[in-house]
């Protein structure tokens, strides 16, 4: 097969010109150890901006991490969003890309989404927590007990005080 432009992976490229691999089958052996996981926690079926987050998550993962997304969390409900609606949530992420798991599977050496409110902070290598209020929106790594709660904006709207 000849490599082009279109057909070489981004991330085995990035490998590859960083040194972390030697080779193209160095580099797809390497892309194949990626795993992402995502944690569902409490409110996700209730808020549709939450379903388009988790889904979007969710399929874009699954191009990125060829090691495979696992899912687990709160998966007792139907999606409501219009890109799976009526769907129950698993078979949605499922069709998407991502594998269900029980929660004792989660690995600390894997970077962690979670979507939602979660009362304890998850196992992973990096922990990515989404936050909302009002319009202003953003993702970030630090999740601390304020935004598993719903985080409130500083009254300057700079930045999240935690």
């Amino acid at each position: 097969m000849i490599i082009t432009r279109d057909t070489l992976d981004r991330t085995i490229k990035l490998d590859l010109d960083t040194g972390r691999a030697e080779s193209i089958e160095a580099a797809e052996q390497l892309a194949g150890k990626r795993v992402l996981q995502i944690v569902i926690g409490d409110g996700v079926a209730s808020s549709a901006t939450a379903q388009a987050a988790l889904l979007t998550v969710v399929n874009a993962g699954a191009r990125a991490f060829r090691g495979g997304v696992n899912i687990t969390g709160s998966l007792n409900w139907e999606v409501t969003t219009r890109w799976a609606a009526g769907q129950p949530v698993a078979e949605a992420l499922s069709g998407l890309g991502g594998t269900v798991i029980a929660p004792d599977e989660l690995n600390s050496q894997h970077p962690t989404v979670i979507v939602g409110h979660m009362s304890e902070v998850p196992v992973g290598s990096v922990r990515l927590c989404g936050w909302r209020c009002c319009v202003a929106g953003g993702v970030v790594v630090r999740c601390c007990a304020r935004q598993r709660r719903g985080l409130k904006m500083s009254s300057n709207w700079t930045r999240p005080r935690c």
